[in-house]
């Protein structure tokens, strides 16, 4: 099997894509768990915190039916290595102490999370209809696992550590990023997956079929 074969494999793709979501809900997960540390760092009120936690949801959410639509038009292969890429910067966010800077940075982090979310689904979708039954929970959970994960990495960092060493852990984002544009990874609704065309074949064994009889 050569390198680009592997790599085009479903069970590869099903692997980037569900440590892909893993990663952008381990990222999700920080801002919360942290918050009794940020907020006194921060000098800023409990309640300022909450609220720019609740912010973030609203973003996350509001960003996915726009992402779903710029599918059609793009692809998910972008949306899936752009939105990873913003969700990572979340790393970062121990290095900050100006609040201001701080909500600009998580907020830019929750659009590349909802930017994956869509994408990865369809992408997931894509990759087999008669196994849609396992790749799709798959995926699924590896986004819960990760946004259970989030709060024990990124608590743990800074007890162990400092917030400030939370950085490195942009790294594990860095490598799914150039794996999903290494991988053919097909992300477009409506015609683009590998289920529809056959589908298609199957239709037309079918009719095949209709007309010998």
């Amino acid at each position: 099997m050569t390198r680009s074969e592997f790599l085009s494999s479903r069970r590869v793709r099903l692997a980037v894509l569900t440590l892909g979501h893993f990663l952008v809900d381990m990222y999700g997960g920080f801002v919360l768990s942290l918050i009794p540390v940020l907020y006194g760092r921060l000098d800023v009120k409990l309640s300022t915190m909450t609220t720019l936690a609740g912010v973030c949801g609203i973003v996350v959410n509001g960003v996915q039916p726009l992402a779903g639509m710029a599918l059609a038009r793009i692809g998910g292969r972008p949306l899936l290595i752009v939105g990873v890429s913003l969700a990572a910067f979340t790393a970062a966010m121990g290095l900050l102490v100006n609040f201001w800077a701080f909500a600009a940075l998580v907020l830019v982090t929750r659009v590349g999370i909802g930017m994956f979310h869509p994408a990865g689904l369809v992408a997931t979708q894509s990759l087999s209809v008669s196994k849609e039954h396992l790749s799709i929970p798959v995926f699924i959970s590896g986004g819960c696992f990760g946004g259970g994960m989030g709060a024990v990495i990124a608590t743990q960092g800074v007890t162990r550590f400092s917030s400030e060493s939370l950085w490195v852990l942009a790294a594990p984002a860095v490598v799914v990023a150039g794996l999903l544009a290494a991988t053919n990874m097909r992300a477009k609704p409506g015609g683009a997956g590998e289920h529809e065309d056959k589908d298609k074949d199957k239709d037309k064994r079918s009719r095949w079929r209709f007309r010998a009889t």
